[in-house]
């Protein structure tokens, strides 16, 4: 029982692949606008996480011109719980230091200038106390019967004069801390 059987079908190229083409071009056109929808959505995502680093970014030009003003932006960033927020909150805390950082030397400026105020009365009581112990020594050399008197006077001057600038000394070294921290 071989039976062996031929069937031959004639019909056109077109329309045998018709229905092919036709499904080949829906996938083409799905696959088309499910790329676009994909580009639009990564752009919008891209977006929303450039944005608050923009954001941060102009935050941190605002310091960088030692403008410590709080800002709304600021507040939004800190308040973030993502990454963007942590930089927003370290931002915050930068700008935080840095205030305390100009107090601080706006604090040891007037120290430093009440301590050069109080040098400069200092020299000038040394001047005056030079300029008494020149006095002293003259008297001494014109008289020789007040010679003992004077001697024990311009003895005094000198201990007085010693401790001026005992207090001079301890004064400039007060100023050189003071500008040592000022310059660090």
């Amino acid at each position: 029982k071989d039976c062996s059987y031929i069937l031959v079908v004639t019909a056109d190229e077109k329309e045998i692949f018709s229905d092919v083409n036709a499904i080949a071009k829906t996938c083409i056109t799905n696959v088309l606008i499910c790329g676009a929808l994909c580009m639009i959505i990564a752009l919008a995502c891209a977006f929303m996480i450039v944005k608050p680093i923009r954001k941060s970014i102009e935050l941190i030009e605002k310091i960088s011109t030692l403008d410590f003003r709080e800002d709304a932006n600021q507040n939004k960033l800190s308040k973030r719980k993502d990454e963007t927020g942590m930089i927003g909150r370290s931002i915050d805390g930068l700008r935080k230091e840095l205030i305390s950082a100009v107090n601080t030397i706006s604090t040891e400026t007037k120290a430093l200038h009440e301590t050069s105020s109080v040098l400069d009365v200092s020299a000038s009581e040394t001047a005056q106390s030079v300029e008494q112990v020149e006095k002293a020594m003259s008297e001494i050399a014109d008289g020789a019967s007040s010679q003992a008197s004077e001697t024990q006077t311009a003895t005094e001057n000198v201990i007085i004069m010693g401790n001026m600038i005992e207090e001079t000394n301890t004064e400039v070294e007060k100023l050189r801390t003071n500008a040592r921290a000022m310059r660090d």
